[in-house]
């Protein structure tokens, strides 16, 4: 499977951004980066709940969507991090990015975080955007996995 996202079951030798944090893995295709999900504001539940609401989008027609992975209390702070997703026919590309304050319809609320999500842009200042391509198959595996790790 070539893409995933999750918590890991080791901890990392990384500093971690806050003394609340649970180390993630995130791997799309080749690329794999370890996150630091904080827990401050959200528990690993409510994040594991947003991926699997993130992807199911995706596959419910939804040509965008986005996963979470650090969501601090939006009082006290001005950004959250997230990947994200763009279906095109049977192919997702996916963009690491941070929502700001200033740019979220609704005040960084996640309970609305979908209607953030941007046009996809592939260029930024005359250069290419970052971005990873799966096939969508890779997607339905993931959320398969997914639901009957859930229903155990």
């Amino acid at each position: 499977m070539s893409f995933y996202i999750g918590f890991c079951d080791e901890k990392s030798p990384v500093r971690r951004i806050e003394s609340s944090c649970r180390d993630g893995l995130i791997r799309i295709g080749e690329f794999e980066e370890r996150i630091q999900v904080p827990l401050s504001y959200w528990d690993e539940n409510e994040y594991e709940e947003q991926w699997k609401d993130g992807v199911g989008r995706v596959l419910g027609g939804h040509s965008r969507s986005c996963l979470l992975t650090a969501v601090t209390d939006p009082k006290n702070t001005h950004y959250f991090e997230w990947w994200l997703i763009y279906r095109e026919a049977e192919v997702v590309f996916l963009q690491n990015g941070i929502l700001f304050l200033e740019d979220s319809k609704h005040s960084l609320d996640p309970k609305h975080i979908f209607d953030d999500i941007p046009v996809r842009e592939t260029m930024e200042d005359g250069r290419p955007v970052s971005e990873w391509t799966v096939p969508l198959t890779d997607f339905e595996e993931f959320y398969r996995n997914f639901e009957t790790a859930g229903s155990e």
